[in-house]
């Protein structure tokens, strides 16, 4: 394999990486643009950290659409996912009035993370048995 071709991802498998890359825009200009919404929703108040973590799913995004080889962007939403997973969870608590809606969205997140981390397997997979085999 030489180092600019992607390995051969099935077609399936970068159908799903395009759809995460719309969904991360469409999670990320929800989070940017409607950052005070979110916080109020799920009680975390840093409506900044919800911006950023905005822009970071439309970079993350963007990356999907436009890499010749998806794998790293979709590592990326794992490691997103974790990062959101993480902030969620701290709203889930006796002291957070909204925390039903921060556990609401930790377990939406945890869905997608199940996406996100079986394609970064098969991803990962594929590009590994090639580099063995030097196809």
């Amino acid at each position: 394999m030489a180092i600019r071709d992607r390995p051969s991802y099935s077609e399936n498998d970068l159908t799903l990486a395009r759809a995460l890359g719309v969904l991360s825009i469409g999670l990320g200009l929800v989070d940017l643009f409607a950052r005070r919404g979110v916080s109020r929703k799920t009680g975390i108040r840093n409506q900044t950290l919800v911006g950023l973590y905005g822009l970071r799913e439309i970079c993350t995004g963007i990356g999907l659409l436009v890499a010749r080889d998806p794998m790293l962007w979709v590592w990326a939403r794992v490691g997103g996912d974790a990062l959101d997973m993480g902030t969620l969870a701290s709203g889930v608590t006796t002291r957070n009035p909204r925390r039903n809606g921060a556990l609401a969205g930790l377990l939406m997140v945890v869905g997608v993370t199940a996406l996100d981390l079986a394609l970064a397997g098969r991803l990962h997979g594929v590009a590994e048995r090639e580099a063995h085999s030097g196809s």
